[in-house]
């Protein structure tokens, strides 16, 4: 019986792995654990339906609810795997509340029954000191040192150890740690860089240089979540690292994303910064000139050039993030990095030059002035702007009451005087001041209010031609997206009616198979009752014979008796 069992148990294990032709099939690997009681290998069934249940897949869905039951099962007849999974999933909540306590528990049973394997865990527990764990150093060194004598130690382990040496401060602390972490760092997992670069931190003689390189050494091979969090708290403050607010936000989002809770303080508090408009950026030493020297170098001294702010597309902008070692780029808002050159004085806002657009009479009129601003903006290569500078020539060529007297002043002839408009109000006031000093005739202003109108429908005319390009690319785009959901559908229907044939066949098939057995089925009857027939008649003939030499019998009873 125990061989049929193992066989159950092999063919389950070849239907979960998809092994030796096998098709990977979940249920049918369900199937023929169930058939093995849990008293079989420790309930060596049982764990796997649990670990079927827990991963799941197209012919089993996942359970955690069951899984645990299937678990507890298992771990009653002392399977030390299904008491370590079981710990595994109070540790990580899955299906359930995290209870490091509980998970810790589950530990300790799957170590009784000879699960060295969650030494490991125990001993991080007492170390980290989840909520529910006391804290205790020496139990997490027995511990750890207890699973490296079954196995050897991964980068975690080296790390834990690292830990309870640089925490204990015992002898030597420095070098024991330092050579655990660099153990681990050996291992190319990507750990034990952020301690590394803490401990030339903190050191007697520091060296942030060489933290910082250990910092970006962890980032980039395993996006180590405190490594971003060191670089973020750098970049915030400037020491060493270019002092760079938007990049120390992106390093901070991806730690926090990474699992460091300690990240999303600071987080806050940078948001709150931002908030209030600080700066974003710093002339200190840039990450580029973080290398093996021993001293960072100096800070720039020259003073910040004035930028004109242009717009970048999202990919020149994430090409200059990627370049300077900046990944996970998010985006930005307008508003914040706007905010951000207003802060740092390097944002400059520069109108176009006006150009006179035709020679006139008024030669004291100055032919540039770039510090007016013009009353319409349209789109660009349009023939129909009308600017100021148009408008105060025309005003100024219509007065002739008073021909050595501008009625509109150029701000630039005569300083305090001049006079620059930005609305159609402040147009408007300025007209009723000349009308006031030298009035205009109707003809005059007839022409001034026709080119005020050519203005509002030149406005009208650029808003029209912007709405229809949007209506248009919306139009685009949505007969695009129709076009693709009808395709979609035919694709759908070809399927469904592709599936809907096999299903016809197949019942066809079925069909078929099932009339050939009844025929079969009918004629096996059909003998077997001829078959019946013939034995019923040969048994009454046997007892017809029977009676027939039971009367010779008793004739020749009576006979002997009568002599």
């Amino acid at each position: 019986m125990s061989s049929d069992y193992q066989a159950l148990l092999e063919r389950g294990r070849l239907f979960e792995t998809g092994k030796s032709g096998f098709q990977r099939n979940y249920f049918k690997a369900y199937q023929n654990y169930e058939k093995v009681p849990p008293r079989i290998e420790r309930g060596e069934s049982y764990y796997r339906i649990g670990e079927l249940l827990m991963e799941g897949d197209k012919f089993l869905s996942r359970d955690y609810n069951a899984a645990k039951s299937y678990y507890e099962e298992a771990g009653h007849f002392g399977h030390g795997e299904a008491r370590y999974a079981l710990g595994q999933m109070y540790e990580q909540g899955r299906g359930m509340d995290v209870d490091y306590a509980n998970a810790k528990r589950y530990y300790h049973q799957a170590l009784d029954v000879g699960y060295t394997e969650a030494a490991k865990d125990i001993g991080i527990m007492f170390l980290r000191a989840p909520p529910g764990v006391i804290y205790d150093l020496s139990r997490a060194k027995i511990y750890l040192e207890r699973f490296e004598e079954h196995y050897v130690a991964d980068a975690e382990v080296h790390i834990a150890l690292g830990d309870y040496y640089r925490l204990s401060r015992g002898r030597d602390y420095i070098s024991k740690a330092s050579e655990r972490y660099n153990k681990a760092i050996a291992l190319n997992e990507g750990l034990g860089y952020y301690w590394i670069g803490q401990m030339w931190e903190q050191s007697s003689s520091p060296n942030l240089s060489k933290a910082v390189g250990y910092y970006q050494a962890g980032k980039a091979l395993s996006s180590d979540a405190k490594c971003m969090w060191r670089l973020g708290q750098l970049h915030v403050s400037g020491q060493v690292l270019k002092k760079d607010i938007d990049a120390a936000r992106i390093l901070f989002v991806d730690a926090v994303r990474n699992g460091c809770e300690e990240a999303k303080k600071d987080l806050d508090k940078l948001d709150a910064k931002i908030a209030k408009g600080e700066p974003s950026h710093g002339d200190t030493v840039q990450a580029a000139d973080v290398g093996s020297n021993d001293t960072p170098a100096n800070p720039v001294d020259s003073e910040p050039s004035t930028i004109n702010f242009q717009p970048l597309s999202w990919d020149r902008m994430r090409k200059s993030f990627e370049a300077n070692g900046t990944i996970n780029f998010q985006p930005l808002s307008w508003d914040r990095m706007r905010a951000c050159f207003e802060a740092n004085g390097a944002y400059k806002h520069e109108h176009e030059h006006e150009q006179e657009p035709n020679q006139t009479s008024t030669s004291s009129i100055s032919e540039t002035d770039d510090k007016l601003v013009k009353i319409i903006k349209l789109p660009a290569n349009r023939d129909t702007n009308v600017t100021n500078f148009q408008v105060r020539s025309k005003i100024n060529e219509q007065c002739p009451a008073n021909p050595s007297k501008l009625v509109l002043q150029d701000s630039g002839n005569k300083s305090g005087r001049g006079y620059k408009f930005k609305t159609k109000a402040d147009l408007q006031k300025q007209l009723k001041k000349a009308n006031v000093s030298s009035p205009i005739s109707p003809f005059q202003m007839l022409e001034l209010s026709t080119a005020l109108l050519q203005s509002n429908q030149a406005q009208i005319t650029a808003a029209l031609d912007t709405t229809n390009k949007a209506l248009l690319k919306n139009t685009l785009s949505l007969t695009l997206k129709l076009n693709k959901l009808a395709i979609e559908n035919e694709q759908s229907a070809a399927i469904i009616d592709s599936n809907n044939q096999d299903i016809a066949q197949k019942f066809d098939q079925v069909e078929e198979s099932f009339e050939a057995k009844y025929k079969q089925v009918s004629q096996r009857l059909d003998v077997l009752e001829k078959e019946s027939v013939e034995k019923d008649k040969t048994i009454a003939s046997l007892i017809s014979k029977l009676n027939t030499q039971s009367q010779q019998l008793d004739a020749l009873m009576r006979s002997m008796e009568r002599r």
